[in-house]
């Protein structure tokens, strides 16, 4: 009977050890995390960009929530925006490769937007042209990936 006592009581000791690692608030911010990681596999932009704001907003170091926002926003073309979140995330987490990787892609982008606008504008002959045109080839070459 003591030994069936000690075990019962060993267990429910466990059992609060488990739920006092997972506070509320970390248990809603997992659910919402999962709730925009679906949105976003599922090509729901908008939903997955509303749900990262929320806790970007209520948890504003959730450096995994800004990454995924920067990828709705680099993945809808607004690349100042993706820069800003990736940003954010690596200001909470500047370990963060993913975060380095999709801000340096991003860069690339802008700079790419750049060059378009670049040959839009030149003389057809001209060295500048010439320039930017090698510089867009280079620029395409790189560019194999996205967030």
């Amino acid at each position: 009977m003591l030994k069936r006592l000690a075990t019962t009581t060993m267990c429910l000791a466990l059992i609060a050890c488990a739920s006092a690692e997972r506070s509320p608030q970390q248990t809603g911010l997992e659910d919402m995390m999962e709730r925009a990681q679906l949105a976003y596999h599922e090509g729901r932009m908008g939903d997955a960009e509303r749900y990262l704001h929320e806790i970007t907003q209520s948890h504003p170091t959730a450096a995994p929530a800004w990454l995924r926002l920067g990828n709705v926003f680099y993945r809808t073309g607004r690349y100042d925006a993706a820069v800003h979140a990736y940003e954010q995330a690596l200001r909470h987490d500047p370990r963060n490769g993913l975060a380095w990787h999709n801000l340096a892609l991003t860069r690339m982008q802008q700079a790419s937007d750049v060059v378009e606008s670049g040959l839009e504008a030149s003389p057809v002959q001209s060295a500048e042209r010439e320039a930017l045109l090698l510089l867009r080839d280079t620029l395409a070459a790189k560019l194999v990936s996205r967030p």
